[in-house]
């Protein structure tokens, strides 16, 4: 008989959390080949706590699937979450407060559309898409995103106005050939035949590589110039770069469709996930310190916030169409 009285089991390892993350990435992108599938077998068995990690993605999925209609299991949500120990904090601010957060955001949402009107390339809040461009450059733009590409006989410019791009240069055929710059509010990224990502966030901009390399270059100091290789990500603004080069993490995942978390705070996890819906999205203070960690497809942000409420205590609730609110439950009784 099975024992219900048994000492529930300990919380998983945030390494091995965000080690099994990724394979199940690798595995879910299609790209994945015998090699490599041996390897992660390999990796399972190593330890019962990967096996255990993995066992808990299953479990998670095998939840889920039933419940986001129209996914396969290969794009089924894995989501591994442990509510934090510490007291919780006294949820929701007044209901006038947060009408006036969101007014707010809707002041700042509608800024930023009036002065995309005036941009070449656009996209608009949860749209993606992707163009080439004459010399062969490839542009594939994330959600709210606007840019303006000039070329001309000594270079070639694409100026990213705000949003997130994927820039995959090619040759140039011109003689001479020409350099290829990204123009950010921060400076100039300048590629050395390469595939990179760039994310303006206010004044700061991130650039990630995904091969090749480049050159970061901010705006007032051109002097402080500093290269980043494949598979390395960093930071800058107008003055410098922010903090060494770091290993790359999950920053392309938006290009296949998903958005991925390992071992993060629910608070931030939600305001990444509001860049690809309309309205106002937040979560009160008494749930934003929740984890979550997973592969979620974009195409339907209903849908990735109902599996948040399976698996974490909280709950989703809507004033208006364009108005979203994460509220913690009180805990159990």
């Amino acid at each position: 008989m099975k024992n219900t009285s048994a000492t529930a089991s300990p919380p998983l390892n945030a390494q091995v959390v965000d080690k099994a993350v990724e394979w199940l990435v690798h595995l879910w992108s299609g790209s994945a080949d015998s090699a490599s599938r041996a390897e992660w077998q390999r990796w399972r068995a190593a330890d019962p706590e990967h096996e255990r990690a993995w066992h808990h993605i299953e479990q998670v999925n095998q939840q889920l699937r039933g419940r986001m209609d129209g996914l396969s299991a290969n794009t089924a949500i894995a989501t591994l979450a442990a509510p934090p120990s510490r007291q919780r904090r006294k949820a929701l601010k007044t209901l006038s407060l947060a009408l006036t957060a969101g007014t707010a955001a809707w002041l700042t949402s509608e800024t930023m559309l009036w002065q995309s009107w005036n941009s070449q390339l656009r996209t608009a809040t949860g749209e993606r898409r992707n163009v080439r461009l004459a010399d062969g450059t490839r542009l594939d733009l994330n959600t709210n995103t606007a840019v303006n590409v000039r070329y001309d006989d000594s270079l070639r410019l694409v100026h990213l106005v705000h949003g997130e791009l994927m820039i995959t240069t090619a040759k140039d055929t011109a003689t001479p050939a020409r350099p290829f710059m990204a123009q950010t509010a921060a400076g100039r990224v300048r590629a050395l035949g390469t595939r990179f990502m760039i994310r303006q966030d206010g004044g700061v901009s991130h650039v990630a590589v995904l091969e090749g390399a480049v050159e970061l270059i901010p705006a007032t100091a051109p002097g402080n110039v500093v290269r980043i290789d494949a598979g390395q990500a960093a930071s800058f603004d107008a003055q410098r770069v922010l903090a060494p080069p770091q290993p790359l993490g999950s920053e392309a995942a938006w290009t296949e469709g998903v958005l991925v978390a390992s071992n993060q705070r629910l608070g931030d996890f939600i305001a990444e996930l509001g860049r690809y819906r309309p309205g106002y999205l937040s979560c009160d203070p008494a749930s934003a310190d929740l984890r979550v960690s997973g592969v979620f497809p974009l195409r339907s942000t209903d849908r990735i916030l109902v599996s948040l409420a399976e698996v974490l205590p909280i709950r989703v609730s809507t004033f208006a169409r364009y108005w979203t609110r994460i509220i913690a439950l009180p805990p159990a009784a």
